[in-house]
């Protein structure tokens, strides 16, 4: 589990489409001691974004409405530290250029594993 020294905030704000992926990663987000807020677009995102006080961003990539990279642009906007994983299963180096040139901090591909998000997690707010 990471401790929550890492950072004072311990909100994770999960971003997707699917209701059984923000389910899966809120599992996995809380089981590390963080607080998830889940969201189904990236209109709901920068709502709630505006908002709130975040340790991190997990957003997927395809989305109705706002897709993950005009989501992370648009916080980049708002926010130039704020740590922001994209999370997607499309897994081209044109697909992570795309999400790194729009501010990602880090492009996962889907399926997430735990391992692989809390190490994330920790190289983020280290």
């Amino acid at each position: 589990m990471l401790s929550k020294t890492l950072s004072q905030k311990t909100k994770v704000l999960i971003v997707d489409d699917s209701k059984m992926v923000l389910s899966f990663h809120r599992d996995m987000v809380n089981a590390l001691g963080f607080e998830a807020e889940c969201v189904e677009n990236g209109f709901e995102a920068l709502e709630l974004f505006a908002t709130g006080d975040y340790a991190v961003i997990i957003t997927d990539v395809n989305m109705a409405r706002m897709d993950g990279y005009q989501l992370t642009e648009e916080i980049r906007k708002m926010d130039e530290d704020i740590p922001i994983i994209m999370v997607t299963t499309e897994s081209q180096a044109h697909d992570k250029a795309k999400g790194i040139d729009a501010g990602a901090d880090l492009f996962l591909v889907k399926p997430l594993k735990m391992k692989a998000l809390e190490d994330s997690i920790k190289s983020l707010l280290a």
